[in-house]
């Protein structure tokens, strides 16, 4: 809060968006993981063939590594939409609020609480998250389908 206080970051769209970019420990761990398990020598056999390290990552590994970026892209897509913490901490002018915080808001008070608009902003919240899993779920099976293939 208060690095984003002192960037003058309160009330925008940054605090949400740049930390859900950069990642978090567990990302860079899976990834870090995922490379370990690419053979040492189809990056050998690369570098004989006078490949760059640049070259070598963009064309031979960063393929390979699809199905962990996109398991990635899924998980952090998901933290960072259901996050209702930080953006309730950071933002207070109601015109930023996310989806999590309205639905939240629309609880109303505790003797009445009007169901109906509850699970429309549930079904409202859980739509791009089904849309992200749909567009990014074809380089998980690719990537399962690619690593049961014997050469």
């Amino acid at each position: 809060f208060i690095i984003f206080s002192r960037l003058n970051w309160l009330n925008t769209w940054y605090p949400l968006i740049i930390p859900g970019i950069l990642g978090n420990t567990s990302m860079i761990f899976f990834l870090r993981q995922y490379m370990n398990g690419i053979p040492p020598s189809l990056i050998e056999s690369a570098r004989i063939d006078g490949s760059k390290e640049f070259f070598t990552f963009n064309v031979i590994a960063l393929p390979i590594m699809k199905p962990a970026i996109a398991t990635q892209a899924i998980f952090c897509f998901v933290t960072a939409w259901n996050d209702l913490f930080r953006p309730l901490t950071i933002l207070t002018k109601s015109q930023y609020y996310t989806l999590p915080i309205m639905v939240s808001l629309l609880k109303g008070d505790i003797y009445k609480t009007e169901f109906g608009s509850v699970y429309l902003g549930l079904t409202l919240t859980a739509l791009p998250l089904i849309i992200v899993y749909l567009f990014l779920s074809k380089y998980i099976v690719a990537g399962v389908a690619m690593g049961s293939v014997k050469g």
